[in-house]
C-alpha cells in the first residue's frame, strides 16, 4: 500500500489479527469452505504424493500433518476450541512481520510497536518440541491412487542449516537438479527407453533438521526399483566426483539472478522467504547468497562424501490403481 497509508493499514491489520469474533452463523459457513478447499487439494496428485510421503518421512511429528487438516478434523472441531486456540496462539510474540518497501525503519518499528506492542502476550509457549529420528527403511513403500503416472520420492538425511556442510550440500543439490546437465538426470534418461519423464531434487529445510528430496515421475510403476537403484548409485558416485569450478559458478550466478528478480516482486518475496525466516531467522535469509558464493568446488565433493557415503533413505511410490 502507499507509504502514507501505512498507519491506517497496520491499524486494520492488527484489528484483523486480534479482534476476530467468530460469529456462530459465519463459523459454520467457513467450516464448509475449508472442507471444500481440502477436497480440492485431494484431487491434486502432487498433494496426495506429498501427504503419503510426509506421513512416513515425518511419522510421529507434527510435520506429518497437513496444514488445513482433514475433512474429519474440520467437521469435529468446535467453535470454542478454535476461539481458545486463537486466544492462546495469535499473540504478538508468536508473529513474524515482513515490511518491504520505501520507508524509514525507525518510524515503521514505532508503528508496529503502537499497534502490536501493547497487545497482551500469550500464556503458552510457541515452541513445539520435535524429536526427530530419520526413519531409514531401505525399501519402497507403495500407495495406489487414481492416476496414470507414477511418482517415486526418495528422501535422504542432509546437513541442517547450521552445519558447515549445508551450503556445499545445497550446491550439490543444485547440480543434481539441473535437468539435462545433471548426472542423475542423465543416468535415469539414457538409452532408448528413459526410466523417467521428469526429475526434481531439493532440500527440505526445517528448524530441527534438513532432508534432501529426490522426486521422479515415470509412466511405468515397474521402474521404481531401478530408479531407486540408479539414484543411490549416482549419489554415491558424487562422493568422488570432481566439481568443475565454472559449472559451480553458473549455479551461483543463477541463484543471484533469481534473488535479484525476486526482490523486484516485493509481495512475492515475502511469500517465498517467510518459511526460511521462520526456520532460521533474518540472518539465515540475508547471508544465504554470500554463504553459497563462498563454497569452493572441493567442499561440494567433501559434503557428498560426508553425507552420502553411507546412504540412508526412505522411498515412496504413488502408483496407478490396479
Amino acid at each position: 500500500m502507499p507509504s502514507e497509508f501505512i498507519d491506517f493499514g497496520l491499524d486494520i491489520q492488527s484489528d484483523q489479527l486480534f479482534g476476530s469474533t467468530f460469529p456462530e452463523d459465519e463459523f459454520e459457513k467457513e467450516r464448509q469452505v475449508v472442507t471444500e478447499e481440502i477436497r480440492k487439494d485431494y484431487d491434486d496428485l502432487n498433494y496426495r504424493v506429498e501427504m503419503f510421503n510426509d506421513s512416513l518421512v515425518f511419522a510421529s511429528t507434527p510435520y506429518a500433518r497437513t496444514v488445513l487438516g482433514s475433512p474429519k478434523s474440520i467437521a469435529e472441531v468446535s467453535r470454542q476450541a478454535v476461539i481458545d486456540y486463537y486466544k492462546s496462539q495469535y499473540t504478538p510474540e508468536k508473529m513474524l512481520a515482513i515490511a518491504i518497501g520505501d520507508f524509514n525503519p525507525d518510524s515503521m518499528l514505532a508503528l508496529y510497536q503502537k499497534y502490536f506492542g501493547s497487545r497482551p502476550r500469550g500464556t503458552q509457549s510457541r515452541e513445539v518440541q520435535i524429536n526427530y529420528s530419520f526413519p531409514a527403511s531401505g525399501q519402497i513403500h507403495y500407495r495406489q491412487t487414481d492416476t496414470k503416472v507414477s511418482t517415486i520420492t526418495i528422501t535422504y538425511p542432509a546437513p541442517d542449516f547450521r552445519s558447515k556442510d549445508y551450503y556445499a550440500f545445497e550446491m550439490l543439490t543444485m547440480i543434481l537438479n539441473a535437468n539435462e546437465t545433471s548426472p542423475l538426470y542423465k543416468a535415469l534418461t539414457e538409452g532408448e527407453k528413459p526410466l523417467i519423464q521428469s526429475l526434481s531434487v531439493s532440500l527440505d529445510t526445517k528448524t530441527e533438521f534438513t532432508n534432501m528430496v529426490v522426486s521422479a515421475m515415470t509412466d511405468d510403476a515397474a521402474n521404481a526399483d531401478e530408479i531407486l537403484k540408479i539414484t543411490n548409485k549416482s549419489l554415491q558416485d558424487m562422493t568422488s566426483q570432481t566439481i568443475d569450478p565454472e559449472e559451480l559458478n553458473r549455479f551461483i550466478v543463477k541463484a543471484k539472478v533469481d534473488e535479484y528478480l525476486l526482490e523486484e516482486r516485493l509481495h512475492y518475496w515475502g511469500i517465498i522467504k517467510a518459511p526460511y525466516l521462520a526456520v532460521g531467522g533474518y540472518g539465515f535469509v540475508k547471508s544465504y547468497i554470500d554463504n553459497l558464493s563462498a563454497v569452493p568446488p572441493e567442499e561440494v565433493r567433501k559434503a557428498a562424501a560426508t553425507n552420502l557415503s553411507d546412504l540412508k533413505y526412505i522411498a515412496t511410490a504413488v502408483v496407478p490403481n490396479t
